[in-house]
C-alpha cells in the first residue's frame, strides 16, 4: 500500500481527526496556504486536468447531474462521445452544438441532439407557461374575431393554422406534434 492510499483510508477511519488536525494546520500557516493557492504550478496543474479528457467528463457528468439527469452516466457520456449527427435531423454535430435531451419531469436521457433541436423540443414544457388566454401550450383566443390559432416554430419556421373551435386545435395540435415527432420515412 503506497503513501497516499494509506493516508485516504486513515481520513475515512478518522474523519473528525483529521478535520480537526486540517482546521489547525490551516490556522498555523494562513501565509503558506494562500500562497499554495495562488501558485503558478498548481493553476498550470488545475488548467492540465481541465483540458484532459478525464477533466472534460467529469465537469460533463457533474453539470448533468445538477440538471437531475439520473441513469448510468458513463454509458450515456458514451453514447455522447460516440454521437457525430442529431439523432432528429441527422445533421452533423459537434462541439457547442451538441445537447444531451432529457426529460425534465422524469430526468431520463432521451437522445443527443443539435442545438436547434434541442430548443425547439416538442417534448418539453414551454419556458414562460402555457398559454394564457386558453391554458393549452401552443394554442390561443384569436384576438378581435372568433375562432383559436396553433402556432409552433421548430426551426425558426413558424406554423400556424387557425379554427373555429377549441376542440378542433387541439385534435389538429396532436397529430402536428406527433407528425413532427416521428423519424422522417425513407
Amino acid at each position: 500500500m503506497d503513501r497516499k492510499e494509506y493516508q485516504r483510508l486513515y481520513r475515512l477511519k478518522n474523519k473528525e481527526k483529521a478535520k480537526e488536525y486540517a482546521r489547525e494546520y490551516h490556522l498555523k500557516n494562513k501565509e503558506k496556504v494562500k500562497e499554495y493557492h495562488k501558485s503558478e504550478k498548481r493553476m498550470e496543474k488545475y488548467k492540465e486536468w481541465y483540458e484532459s479528457p478525464k477533466g472534460h467528463k467529469s465537469r460533463t457528468l457533474s453539470r448533468w447531474r445538477t440538471w437531475g439527469v439520473i441513469g448510468d452516466l458513463d454509458a450515456i457520456y458514451d453514447i455522447y462521445l460516440a454521437t457525430n449527427e442529431c439523432m432528429r435531423c441527422s445533421v452533423p454535430i459537434e462541439g457547442l452544438n451538441k445537447h444531451m435531451d432529457h426529460d425534465h419531469d422524469t430526468g431520463l436521457y432521451r437522445a443527443v441532439l443539435c442545438n436547434s433541436c434541442n430548443c425547439g423540443n416538442i417534448w418539453d414544457k414551454p419556458p414562460h407557461g402555457d398559454n394564457k388566454s386558453t391554458g393549452i401550450r401552443y394554442i390561443s383566443k384569436r384576438k378581435n374575431r372568433y375562432g383559436y390559432r396553433f402556432q409552433k416554430t421548430t426551426k425558426k419556421i413558424t406554423h400556424s393554422k387557425s379554427f373555429l373551435t377549441l376542440e378542433e386545435a387541439i385534435d389538429y395540435k396532436d397529430e402536428y406534434l406527433n407528425r413532427m415527432s416521428r423519424p422522417p420515412s425513407s
